[in-house]
């Protein structure tokens, strides 16, 4: 048999798999692996993960011998410290864990509430604080690990509360990203042609980001959020040169 691509020196090692006095054992192989004489001298056997190495060929990584006791151990301690911490039997472990990932959610979704009840409460402070630039009122808030439908939401709150008004949210994300809301009242949309999707498209760019959307409401990411000073110098001048 040739085995093209494989290299072997002049003496190799065969392995006969089977019966030797049978006339055709179940398999011969060259090999320079590790070979016992019987699975017993292989002792506890340990599978700790199985994954794709090419197209229709997988590879099994186990632990034999003290390797797999230690690991078989060290699986027993974290067993019984999750029964100590969780106060629950071993075999009720999956139930109580899935009972407590179910009331992480549910809390998580009230928190989630509770914040964006928050924010909206505060539109008419955000408002009482906007820039004037002209006939503009510029409403600019900074949020962190917000969801970005809430800060559309309250960009349709600070429309619905003040004429002539754009407002600018930005969401900081913690890998330094950003997310930007812009949000326009109609009045300017018609009468100083500003346009929600064109202004935060471009500031988004001026931070390695992009976005768009509708007139008077549109989102962009950017990946660069120590770019932000001047994404608000854009959107502050941008306002003025539209007077």
């Amino acid at each position: 048999m040739a085995l093209f691509g494989e290299k072997y020196g002049d003496i190799v090692r065969v392995v006969t798999i089977g019966d030797p006095d049978n006339e055709q054992p179940v398999s011969i192989e060259l090999c320079g692996g590790c070979h016992v004489r019987h699975t017993g001298e292989i002792g506890p056997f340990v599978i700790i993960q199985e994954t794709s190495v090419a197209s229709g060929v997988r590879r099994i990584e186990a632990l034999t011998g003290p390797k797999a006791v230690e690991f078989i151990q060290k699986n027993r301690n974290v067993v019984r410290d999750l029964d100590h911490l969780l106060n629950t039997k071993t075999d009720e472990l999956p139930n109580r864990i899935l009972e407590m990932q179910t009331q992480i959610k549910s809390l998580e979704k009230e928190l989630q509430q509770l914040r964006a009840k928050q924010v909206l409460q505060q539109v008419d402070e955000f408002i009482k604080h906007a820039e004037t630039i002209g006939e503009v009122s510029l409403v600019i808030q900074e949020f962190e690990n917000q969801d970005i439908e809430l800060l559309k939401q309250l960009g349709d709150k600070v429309r619905q509360k003040s004429p002539s008004t754009v407002g600018f949210f930005v969401n900081h994300i913690d890998d330094g990203r950003i997310n930007l809301v812009c949000a326009i009242t109609d009045d300017l949309v018609k009468t100083k042609k500003l346009k929600a999707g064109d202004l935060v498209r471009d500031a988004a760019k001026i931070a390695g980001g992009g976005g768009g959307g509708r007139p008077h409401l549109a989102t962009a990411g950017a990946k660069h959020g120590d770019k932000l000073p001047d994404v608000l110098n854009f959107i502050r001048k941008t306002i003025t040169e539209n007077q």
